[in-house]
């Protein structure tokens, strides 16, 4: 689904009132049901009312048919947040609206944290204001599925994103266990793709991509699951071979569409793809799966491309893959202690909008080549993140960081400085106090610091607790691409962050002018400044942005607009 697509019927069904009405009420007192109904029958004639007294006589029929639920936190048989989080189980799209005497704003917030999308109290109530958290409720919900299905897809191509790959090959090594049939892993890499992100642009570059992905898909069977990790690297989730001979069958098929020549902006491109096969057989988890395709795709890339190879589990091999990259981002990593300069940081500024002046600077990771040619993140950081390296790269990007912000106050003495970590090294022992002592060698405020995060790093106890103890230093911490992760409206409410990272995505497309999709962002902008979260838009490249950006009232952002780091 296209990012302009999140927000359609949003506009729609805030302008026009609902069709005909079905509501799901769930309350003991037959007085307030009553009551309810005339409420909601005084300005809505065609509102039915299924009125329920006990949890227990909620039946499946009841909830498919309901357009939205009622819901007292008062039962005969079930009583508080339970009901909610009950209900939300059984019906996982149905819109819910708390309605009961209980005016505590605790129970509002842990109300709208397990799955209600609105709260009222019985007693500030008219049909009107019920008939309008109904109609609101409603376009929550739709706009939270949307959201859903972005934060599981890729917003360029269409296909499934990291995240849903992950849990769907992690479902297809249960089912593994229990059939006889084969289960492939393919990992592709296109070959000669920077050459036409470097010579026609990445503009011409995402293209290329778009138009890989319908192809390789047009080959696959219904079954199969193609997802794109970044950059131009896709996986394949293949199950039920009855052979691995299958595989072989379906990598040539990939290998054939993808070298046809491609026709961009009126040049032709040839490309092709180095193909990783893994039978995961006896894998029992995902990232085993994961690394054994990662390190037959490595012997293709250099077996002189266009290739395909199976996962070869002779110790040759996996040192073939693994031990240079590896150990040359530790080296490097390890020898920025001492003023190596492989491995460095690069600063790029978060604009205050109204006095065009940085108010923070996010430092970006940067990585060479022993020819000096620069390896994009995209590339190392996986890398780095299947190991314990991530956590020194991580402490590294902050020591360096810091240092550079020290030189960069004395022309900007308020400056911040923004540092992203990743979910392992917020989980790792000794992380907060580690960062505690860097700070406290620069002597920087702890204020001055944030730590960005994407938002599935949250879903870990441990990482969830390393942060909270970050928030108890007064260091701030931000949802880095609020919208392209894991995103959920309700995680908002619940997770323990004070800044919300627009992901660009959501700044490109809205600007372009589709209204929905403006839509989209002010409802996610005015929730974000209602739970008194800052907002920064990222990805900001054009004037057009800029004006999109004071309509909503966002005053921060950072981009290409103020230059490239």
């Amino acid at each position: 689904m296209a990012v302009t697509e999140l927000a359609a019927g949003i506009e729609q069904s805030a302008n026009h009132p609902l069709a005909a009405l079905r509501v799901l009420l769930l309350e003991d007192s037959r007085a307030d049901a009553l009551l309810t109904e005339e409420y909601l029958r005084s300005v809505r004639s065609d509102v039915a009312v299924d009125h329920v007294t006990r949890l227990a006589d909620l039946g499946a029929p009841q909830v498919e048919m309901a357009d939205c639920a009622l819901v007292d936190l008062e039962l005969p048989d079930a009583s508080g947040l339970s009901i909610v989080s009950t209900l939300r189980r059984l019906a996982p799209t149905l819109p819910i609206v708390v309605l009961t005497s209980l005016d505590d704003v605790n129970t509002v917030v842990e109300s709208l944290r397990v799955g209600a999308q609105d709260y009222l109290v019985k007693n500030h109530v008219d049909g009107y204001a019920l008939e309008r958290a109904i109609r609101y409720a409603t376009q929550r919900m739709m706009l939270e599925r949307r959201l859903n299905h972005l934060a599981l897809h890729d917003p360029l191509t269409g296909l499934p994103n990291r995240t849903l790959f992950r849990d769907r090959l992690e479902q297809a090594l249960h089912r593994a266990q229990r059939s006889p049939a084969e289960l492939v892993v393919m990992l592709l890499d296109l070959d000669h793709f920077k050459s036409v992100n470097d010579t026609l642009g990445h503009a011409a570059g995402d293209e290329l991509l778009v138009e890989v992905a319908r192809r390789l898909t047009t080959v696959l069977r219904p079954s199969d699951t193609l997802a794109r990790l970044g950059g131009d690297e896709f996986t394949l989730l293949c199950e039920g071979l009855s052979s691995l001979t299958d595989a072989d069958v379906i990598a040539s098929r990939l290998s054939t569409v993808s070298q046809r020549p491609f026709m961009l902006r009126n040049q032709r491109v040839e490309i092709g793809v180095s193909i990783g096969m893994a039978a995961v057989r006896g894998v029992s988890d995902l990232d085993g799966a994961l690394r054994q395709a990662d390190i037959a795709m490595y012997l293709a890339k250099h077996s002189g491309r266009g290739q395909a190879r199976w996962y070869d589990p002779s110790p040759e091999n996996e040192r073939a893959h693994q031990f240079p990259l590896d150990s040359k981002l530790r080296k490097d990593v390890d020898a920025s202690v001492d003023g190596g300069d492989d491995f460095s940081v690069v600063m790029q500024p978060i604009m205050n909008l109204g006095t065009n002046q940085p108010v923070a600077v996010e430092a970006l990771a940067r990585w060479r080549d022993d020819s000096g040619r620069s390896i994009p993140p995209a590339a190392f950081i996986p890398v780095a993140e299947r190991t314990s390296l991530v956590v020194d790269l991580d402490l590294n990007v902050l020591r360096l960081a810091l240092a550079e912000l020290a030189v960069r106050r004395q022309e900007f003495p308020s400056l911040g400085l923004h540092v992203n970590v990743s979910s392992r090294t917020l989980a790792s022992i000794g992380y907060v106090e580690r960062v505690h002592e860097l700070i406290g060698e620069t002597g920087i405020d702890p204020a001055s610091l944030t730590v960005e995060i994407l938002e599935h790093s949250l879903l870990e106890g441990a990482a969830v607790l390393a942060v909270r103890q970050l928030r108890e230093q007064r260091i701030s911490v931000a949802l880095d691409d609020f919208g392209a992760g894991c995103s959920s409206l309700a995680h908002l409410v619940s997770l323990p962050a004070n800044i919300l990272k627009l992901d660009r995505a959501f700044v490109c497309a809205a600007a372009g002018g589709d209204r929905r999709t403006k839509s989209l962002v002010r409802v996610i902008t005015t929730l974000a400044r209602d739970l008194q979260m800052t907002v920064i838009a990222e990805g900001v490249e054009t004037a057009d942005q800029l004006t999109l950006l004071d309509e909503l009232g966002v005053s921060l952002a950072q981009g290409h607009l103020w230059g490239r780091p």
